[in-house]
């Protein structure tokens, strides 16, 4: 029995670097790493680590239901197909260019997009991305509706 408890924890793949950059795992969060706290965690809180990616290692989580990347370099939220029982994604200051990776979320309920960090200033990332993330909150937020662009100003 020690033996196989053992062999769980050796299986973890805690990488955090590749060649292309800083990954997002989250293993990083468990005290304890093996396959039974990985199929039982909730919520991961993987801000401030400067990653540009998003681990395979997301797929042996599959109760996640709040994400927290915010303060990252993710230009993609990639990698979080197995993940689809997320109802709260916290993405402020990232480098997103998509948020196509949000579609496999059938239950997401918060959505909290802002970017990029105040701390980046290249003026490419200015302007588009605001709007992108301000149609898809509207889209995800029950309730409500975008606002016309017909509308008057008063």
């Amino acid at each position: 029995m020690a033996g196989t408890a053992k062999q769980e924890t050796t299986d973890v793949k805690e990488v955090t670097k590749n060649a292309k950059g800083t990954v997002l795992n989250p293993w990083t969060c468990l005290a304890v790493k093996n396959e039974k706290y990985a199929k039982e965690c909730t919520e991961v809180y993987l801000c401030g680590k400067g990653a540009n990616q998003i681990s395979e290692e997301f797929r042996r989580f599959p109760s996640l239901e709040v994400l927290w990347f915010n303060h990252n370099r993710l230009t993609r939220l990639d990698n979080l197909e197995a993940n689809f029982r997320v109802q709260e994604v916290y993405i402020a200051y990232n480098r997103l260019v998509s948020l196509k990776g949000l579609l496999t979320f059938k239950f997401l309920r918060v959505l909290l997009a802002r970017g990029p960090d105040p701390g980046v200033s290249p003026r490419r990332e200015h302007g588009r991305g605001r709007g992108l993330y301000r149609r898809h909150a509207a889209r995800t937020t029950q309730g409500s509706t975008p606002p016309s662009s017909s509308s008057s100003t008063p």
